[in-house]
C-alpha cells in the first residue's frame, strides 16, 4: 500500500497544480498589472501644475500610460479575460477615470481620481498629491470646460476621418497665405508698427478670413487666437514684443491644426524632434 500511496499522492498534487496553474498565473499577472497601475497613477499629476489661462484642464493631462491603453473602449474586448481577473472595484474606477477624460468631464475626472486615491490597492501618497493638484486645476476652469462633451458616435467619428485629407489640404493652402501676414519680427527683434500699419495688417487678416471661407478652417483654439491678434492690432497701443508674441502663438496654433506641433508644445519655443514625441 505504501508503494502505491506515494505515486497516488504525487499524481494528485500534480493534477491539482496542473488544474490551478492557469489561475495562479492569472493571479500573478493581475498583481503585477495592479502594481503597474499604482506606479503609473503616481505620475498622473497635471502638467503644468498651475492653471494656465485659456488652457482647458484636459490639456494638462499630457502623460500617457500602459494601463490607459488597455482600458480604452476599443481594447476592452480584446483584454476582457485579463481585466476580469482584476479587482472589480479597481476595474470600474480606472475605466471610469479614462472615460471621464475622453468625454472631457472634469467633475467625473476629479471624482474618480479621489476614489482611486482612497483605493487600498492603488492609493499612494503620490496619487493623493496628484489629486490635490488636479483640484486646483479643475477649480480654476471655465464652467463650459467642466461640462461633458460626450463621446462621438461611430458614424460621426467615421465622418470626421473621411474629411481629414481634404481638410488638411485646404488648411495647408489657406494657412500658407496667412503665414505671410504674420511676420512681425522675432522675439529678440520685434517690429514696431505704427497705428496705420497695424490697421492695414488687421484689414489684411480680415480679408484672408473671408476669402474663400478660409476662416471656417480655423479650429476653435486657432480662431480664439486669431481674434486676440486682431484685438492687439486694433488697440490704441500694443508693445511690439506683446504683438509679436500673439502672432507667434497664432502660428503655433496653425501648426497644431496641421498636426506638425502637439498641443503640449504650445508654449515650447522650438518643436520637439519627431523621434522624441512618443
Amino acid at each position: 500500500m505504501k508503494d502505491i500511496g506515494v505515486p497516488l499522492i504525487i499524481a494528485f498534487f500534480g493534477a491539482a497544480i496542473a488544474a490551478f496553474w492557469p489561475w495562479i498565473q492569472s493571479l500573478q499577472r493581475g498583481r503585477r498589472f495592479q502594481r503597474i497601475i499604482r506606479r503609473e497613477l503616481e505620475e498622473i499629476g497635471p502638467r503644468p501644475e498651475a492653471p494656465v489661462e485659456d488652457k482647458p484642464w484636459w490639456d494638462h493631462a499630457t502623460r500617457r500610460f500602459i494601463h490607459e491603453e488597455l482600458f480604452h473602449r476599443q481594447s476592452i474586448s480584446q483584454n476582457r479575460d485579463f481585466l476580469l481577473s482584476l479587482d472589480p472595484t479597481l476595474i470600474y474606477q480606472v475605466s471610469q477615470l479614462w472615460i471621464a477624460l475622453e468625454k472631457r468631464d472634469g467633475r467625473q475626472w476629479l471624482h474618480f481620481l479621489s476614489a482611486l486615491a482612497r483605493n487600498r490597492r492603488v492609493g499612494s501618497p503620490g496619487l493623493r498629491d496628484a489629486h490635490k493638484k488636479w483640484e486646483t486645476i479643475i477649480g480654476a476652469q471655465r464652467a463650459e470646460w467642466l461640462t461633458t462633451m460626450g463621446t462621438p458616435t461611430a458614424f460621426r467619428q467615421g465622418a470626421v476621418l473621411a474629411r481629414v485629407p481634404p481638410l488638411f489640404d485646404r488648411r495647408f493652402v489657406a494657412y500658407g497665405r496667412l503665414l505671410a501676414l504674420t511676420d512681425v519680427g522675432s522675439a529678440a527683434q520685434p517690429r514696431e508698427l505704427d497705428l496705420p500699419e497695424r490697421s492695414e495688417l488687421a484689414d489684411g487678416l480680415m480679408a484672408w478670413y473671408y476669402e474663400q471661407g478660409a476662416g471656417l478652417l480655423l479650429s476653435g483654439r486657432a480662431f480664439a487666437q486669431f481674434q486676440r491678434v486682431q484685438d492687439a492690432l486694433l488697440a490704441q497701443y500694443t508693445e511690439p514684443a506683446a504683438l509679436q508674441l500673439e502672432f507667434s502663438r497664432l502660428r503655433t496654433d496653425l501648426k497644431i491644426d496641421l498636426g506638425v506641433r502637439q498641443v503640449q508644445e504650445r508654449d515650447v519655443a522650438i518643436g520637439w524632434p519627431e523621434e522624441e514625441r512618443w
